[in-house]
C-alpha cells in the first residue's frame, strides 16, 4: 500500500478511526486491471490515481499509481465484492507518506466489482477523469529594507527607526508577461489584528515582516510575483522605495513561499529623493 488520497479515504466511508488502510498479499485470490483517462490537461508529474477497493467485510484497501500510467493491475485481493472508489490528485509535495498537501483534482463515482475466481484478472471500466487544473493557496511574507533591520511600516524616525513604509503593491504576472494578473484576492490578519482585503496589482496598507500574507486561488502555473513598497512624502505623494521580485511555480511545496526580502531601490530620480527623506511613516 502507498498513501491514501484524503479525498478517497472519505469517499469509501472510512476515517482514521477504523484502522490502516492496507494492500493485500492474497495468493488465492483475484486481481483487478484499472484503466483511466485523463481530459481536460495532460498528466502533471505530481498528479497521482488512487484506487480504494472497500471489500463487502474487513479492511479497504488503497493503491497509488502514476496519473501517466493510464492503466495498472491490483495486487492481489481476497475474492469477495469491492465498491472501488477512483480519486485523481495532485501529491503536491510528491511525498506518498503525506497527505496534508493532497489537492484533489476528480473523483469519478465508484465501481462495483466482485472476484469470484481464483487467479481472476477482472478488467474493470475504464475511469474517465476530467482534470481542471487545481488552486492553490500561496502565503508569504514581505521584509522591506534587510532582513533583521528595523519594521516595515513603523517611522523612520521611530525608536528603534523603522522602514517608513506606508502602502504596498502586489504584483502577480505569468513568468515573462508583462501584464499584472489583478484578479487574485490578497487576505489574511495584519499586525494590528484587522483583516487583509487587499487584491494583487492594487494598492494596500503596509503589512509587517510578520504578517502572513494570502495569495488565493492562483491556477497552477508559473508566476512572478512583484513587491513594490511605498514611502510618502512631505506632500502626501507617493514613491516607489522598496522592490522585489521572485520567480515561483504553483504547486508550491507547503503552499508558502517564505519570506521575501524587498530591498531599498527606488526608481528615478524622484523617487530616489523622496525616499532618502527622513519623514515619519503614516502608518494605518
Amino acid at each position: 500500500m502507498k498513501k491514501l488520497a484524503l479525498a478517497a479515504f472519505a469517499l469509501a466511508g472510512l476515517t482514521q478511526a477504523t484502522g490502516c488502510i492496507f494492500t493485500s498479499d492474497d495468493t488465492s485470490g483475484g486481481q483487478f486491471t484499472y484503466s483511466w483517462t485523463v481530459t481536460g490537461s495532460a498528466c502533471q508529474p505530481t498528479w497521482k490515481v488512487s484506487f480504494v477497493a472497500t471489500p463487502s467485510a474487513g479492511q479497504a484497501f488503497d493503491d497509488i499509481y502514476t496519473c501517466s500510467d493510464m492503466t495498472h493491475d491490483s495486487p492481489t485481493y481476497a475474492l469477495d465484492s469491492y465498491v472501488i472508489s477512483p480519486t485523481l490528485f495532485d501529491d503536491v509535495d510528491g511525498v506518498t507518506s503525506t497527505t496534508t498537501d493532497d489537492v484533489t483534482i476528480d473523483q469519478p463515482a465508484a465501481l462495483n466489482a466482485t472476484l469470484d475466481t481464483k487467479n481472476q484478472i477482472l478488467p474493470l471500466p475504464t475511469v474517465a477523469f476530467v482534470a481542471t487544473p487545481p488552486n492553490q493557496d500561496v502565503d508569504f511574507s514581505v521584509v522591506y529594507g534587510t532582513a533583521g533591520g528595523g519594521k516595515n511600516c513603523d517611522s523612520t524616525t521611530a525608536t528603534p527607526p523603522g522602514n517608513g513604509v506606508v502602502q504596498q503593491e502586489i504584483d502577480i504576472f505569468d513568468q515573462g508577461g508583462a501584464q499584472c494578473l489583478n484578479t487574485f484576492a490578497i487576505t489574511g490578519t495584519d499586525q494590528t489584528g484587522m483583516p487583509i482585503n487587499d487584491t494583487t496589482c492594487g494598492m494596500g496598507l503596509c503589512n509587517d515582516q510578520q504578517v502572513i500574507q494570502t495569495i488565493k486561488a492562483l491556477p497552477n502555473g508559473n508566476y512572478t510575483i512583484g513587491i513594490i513598497g511605498f514611502k510618502s512624502a512631505t506632500d502626501a505623494s507617493l514613491h516607489n522605495c522598496y522592490n522585489a521580485s521572485v520567480d515561483f511555480t504553483v504547486p508550491v511545496a507547503n503552499h508558502d513561499l517564505g519570506i521575501i526580502v524587498a530591498p531599498f531601490n527606488p526608481i528615478g530620480m524622484v523617487d530616489m529623493a523622496a525616499c532618502n527623506a527622513t519623514k515619519p511613516g503614516e502608518g494605518r
